[in-house]
């Protein structure tokens, strides 16, 4: 039996809306093209400088500045200052210049006139993250944002609005309307919120467990209780124990909910910043939220989303919605800090790990505040700011809004030609020591078609590329095409490997192991589409493993794209444990619906990889209550049940009772010669659902007599109200 992982799809589909909103609204505002051209090679840095009274500073030239990469100096190829519209009076901007490095090295005479500052659209996106921010904060984000839109937004702003709670929705695509803005920032997500309290609930209970347990260890003692009061001090002892029991259940909900709230914020903040990459300029993202807590394990996430907002060119600026905290340090109640609990724990206590904590790492995060720590690292490291610890926003959100309307742009041709995926660490600097800069800290150095993937992801391609075919696992991949509207497709992408393929680690009685997938979609120019894919871990009990060893694990992933044409789909996946890779592709074809009757992609499965769904928001792959798995590899014995499951879609109706009439044959190839297996005709009278009319058929065949070879299943559909036919076939082999 095979594990199957789907991937949410609700993202993607907010990446491209996005991704057209943006470039639709801003193609009528922008009056003139990008004066600075910059090639594909070159790095681009926007960069705020500050006085010592934290005063913009908007009068320096391309020779006030140095750039660093790696601590080398780089020569600024261009430069240009940015000023927004109706920031300050005509006659001072008249005065500001925009140069290059090139015009710099000219004398006086030779400079060109000035022409005034850019203004196209400045953009800026505002994600709500409720997820982590309790109810009674939500207040704080809606007043103080509403009064952002109401006394900042200008003419050549545009604004969108995204909510984050139970999942992420568009409260608004790019606009400048101030009313549907405000109207936008005063949604809520209840579920979101909701989430919030409940964690911080978790820590208020683990705060007094901590704080009884330690009282009982000290009035209780250790050891076997004996002598006068041996009675009372075995009550202590299960009181303890059952405290640590409670406790440690606590923590490890608190983790888990941790690890939710984190990718929840880093995946919107993914999803946005793959959005506007395809945008010029820089573009600003408001987060507000209430912090979340990074673990070792969320760790490397947080790094490729600080690293892809830079290659967006996404300055994120989070304000924290807590707003003023207030602390008593009086009072016989006041529960001891984490750390000095900790410290009065006895060691094993310490030591043991809870849901991936242990109780020194909860203490650390007293001192460093962990969940403050994610929203600072995102803004220093894409040139933002924290805004936090106030009631008031309306201070923070002024400072932000002079930020994004006035801002240098400097670019070079780094000296470290090779694009090997490292990160390259930038420096920018004044030469005048009263002055402070504010930049990106760095970008991964990453080939170009290749910008969205992580320096890890770029190895395994490197890797599986020059891996010899013969060295590679087996590796089996099957994508199909269904429509899911009239401009989106559904593209579900099967992967199968033999678990004796695998390299298992056994520890007493689990067997683990853990695979990178990536999945890349590509067009016919060979230009990346979408990319899909996560860490696959495995822990099996040694009767699972010997139930399912000599089997194949069954991996699964949704993708929705709206591009039609012949898109390439490739999976790569590398065994972590042996080191050893193996990649495959197909070509999947999409086509634009019409009227007329047609067929999706005919998917196989055997009735092995069936199971019991309750699931009624999204029946695809559902058929009376029961989930089906496609088959990647597609091989059957005879005897086993091999199931079958396509779309029909537009099939005429009856003017009378409005339901189809349609017909389905099916008969069997092998090598090109039919065989005669004697298969059913099937007849549907149904009426047609959804969007684009389809029907949903699905059946299976028991499979007998069949000799070893490749196959083709064949089905001839026929309309009888429309008087039209559509033909379809999938591949199988037999392999008694």
């Amino acid at each position: 039996m095979g594990r199957v992982l789907f991937v949410g799809i609700g993202a993607l589909a907010i990446t491209i809306g996005l991704a057209t909103g943006i470039q639709s609204q801003t193609a009528g505002r922008q009056e003139k093209p990008e004066t600075v051209k910059i090639r594909s090679t070159e790095v681009v840095v926007d960069a705020v400088v500050v006085d010592r009274k934290n005063r913009l500073v908007t009068d320096l030239t391309s020779k006030d500045f140095e750039v660093y990469e790696d601590g080398v100096p780089q020569e600024v190829s261009s430069f240009r200052l940015v000023r927004g519209a109706n920031e300050e009076p005509a006659e001072r901007r008249a005065a500001h210049q925009t140069v290059t490095a090139a015009d710099d090295q000219r004398s006086a005479g030779e400079k060109k006139a000035a022409t005034g500052p850019e203004t196209s659209p400045n953009l800026i996106i505002a994600l709500l993250d409720y997820s982590t921010t309790e109810f009674r904060n939500k207040r704080l984000i809606q007043e103080g944002a509403a009064k952002y839109v109401e006394k900042r937004l200008q003419p050549n702003d545009l604004m969108a609005v995204f909510v984050l709670g139970s999942s992420l929705r568009i409260a608004s695509d790019f606009t400048n309307d101030k009313t549907k803005l405000i109207e936008a920032l005063k949604s809520a997500d209840l579920a979101g919120t909701t989430r919030a309290s409940d964690r911080a609930d978790l820590s208020e209970a683990i705060q007094k467990g901590d704080a009884a347990e330690n009282q009982v260890d000290l009035e209780g003692g250790a050891g076997v209780p004996a002598g006068p009061g041996a009675a009372a001090q075995a009550s202590a002892m299960a009181a303890s124990l059952i405290i640590q029991h409670y406790a440690a259940m606590l923590v490890s909900m608190r983790a888990g909910m941790d690890r939710i709230q984190s990718l929840g914020v880093l995946s919107a903040i993914r999803a946005i910043a793959t959005g506007v990459k395809g945008v010029q300029g820089r573009k600003t993202l408001l987060l507000f939220s209430q912090g979340f807590v990074v673990s070792p394990s969320v760790e490397e996430d947080l790094r490729m989303v600080e690293g892809l907002a830079n290659r967006s060119q996404l300055a994120i600026y989070c304000i924290e919605s807590q707003g003023l905290e207030t602390r008593e340090l009086n009072g016989a109640l006041v529960p001891r800090d984490e750390l000095t609990a900790a410290a009065a724990n006895s060691q094993e206590s310490r030591m043991t790990a809870h849901g991936g904590e242990t109780g020194f790492d909860r203490a650390s995060q007293v001192g460093a505040d962990l969940r403050e720590g994610p929203l600072r690292g995102l803004a220093s490291s894409t040139g933002g700011i924290l805004i936090r610890n106030t009631n008031d926003l309306g201070a923070g959100l002024d400072r932000i809004d002079q930020e994004t309307r006035s801002y240098y742009i400097l670019s070079y041709s780094p000296k470290d030609e090779k694009l090997d995926g490292r990160f390259r660490q930038i420096r920018v600097a004044v030469k005048r020591p009263d002055l402070t800069v504010r930049a990106r800290s760095g970008y991964y150095a990453m080939p170009a078609g290749y910008e969205l993937l992580s320096p890890v992801e770029l190895q395994l391609i490197e890797q599986a590329a020059k891996t010899a075919p013969a060295a590679k696992f087996p590796l089996f991949l099957h994508a199909g095409s269904f429509q899911q509207g009239t401009r989106l497709f559904r593209i579900p992408v099967v992967v199968e490997i033999p678990y004796a393929s695998i390299q298992f680690d056994a520890d007493r009685d689990k067997h683990s192991a853990r695979l990178q997938i990536l999945g890349l979609v590509r067009d016919r120019a060979g230009n990346m589409v979408r990319q899909f894919g996560e860490p696959v871990v495995m822990s099996l009990s040694n009767a699972q493993y010997s139930a399912v060893k000599s089997g194949t694990i069954s991996l699964m992933n949704q993708v929705q794209l709206s591009t039609p044409g012949d898109l390439s789909v490739e999976v790569l996946v590398k065994d972590v444990a042996s080191g050893r890779v193996s990649s495959t592709k197909q070509t999947v074809h999409l086509e634009r619906p019409d009227t007329s009757l047609g067929l999706s992609s005919i998917l196989l499965a055997s009735d092995r990889e069936l199971y019991r769904t309750s699931d009624t928001a999204d029946q695809f792959l559902t058929v009376q209550g029961v989930r089906i798995t496609p088959s990647a590899a597609c091989q059957f014995r005879n005897g086993d049940n091999m199931i079958f499951y396509f779309d029909i879609y537009n099939p005429s109706v009856n003017s009378e009772n409005k339901k189809s009439d349609i017909s389905i044959a099916l008969a069997f190839v092998r090598e090109g010669t039919a065989v005669n297996a004697g298969l059913p005709r099937f007849h549907l009278n149904e009426a047609p659902g959804g969007v684009i009319p389809h029907l949903t058929f699905s059946k299976f065949l028991r499979l007998t007599g069949l000799q070893p070879g490749n196959y083709s299943m064949v089905f001839e559909v026929k309309d009888g109200v429309g008087n039209q036919s559509a033909r379809g076939e999938a591949a199988f082999k037999v392999i008694n």
